[in-house]
């Protein structure tokens, strides 16, 4: 009883335009939530790119002052690239040289994100990343 008079006074055509505007407004939510979320995974790679970078740098300053690629600089560099989620990683680097000498740090890591490809569909990616740099040896006198 309550419907039928709770109703009454409301147009057709004035419930029919209010249900097409919910459904319409549902419809452009879903797409700027996906449009959201594809233009915060752009960023990403970005990111972990930076992360990789400044990691490496920072062995490699260690690697300039020691002259060598140390057991300590070449195992906290593993583990800072485990930590941040990289995979298979390699760390290549001289064992030995002198001061004056150019010395030459190669990492190579992958690393696996999600990523969507069309507008509700995604997939796993992985990028691979490689940090090649030299540097001269030198010892740092305070």
């Amino acid at each position: 009883m309550v419907d039928k008079y709770l109703y009454q006074d409301i147009p057709d055509r004035l419930v029919i335009v209010m249900i097409e505007r919910v459904i319409s407004t549902g419809f452009i939510l879903v797409f700027l939530a996906a449009i959201l979320m594809a233009s915060v995974q752009f960023f990403v790679p970005l990111s972990v790119k930076s992360d990789f970078d400044s990691l490496c740098r920072i062995a490699l300053i260690k690697m300039e002052s020691e002259g060598k690629l140390t057991e300590e600089t070449k195992a906290s560099l593993y583990c800072g690239l485990e930590g941040r989620g990289f995979k298979d990683i390699k760390i290549n680097g001289p064992e030995s040289s002198q001061y004056g000498e150019m010395i030459k740090l190669v990492v190579k890591a992958s690393y696996q994100y999600y990523s969507l490809t069309k507008i509700f569909l995604g997939e796993v990616k992985s990028l691979n990343l490689e940090f090649n740099k030299s540097c001269i040896s030198r010892k740092i006198v305070n």
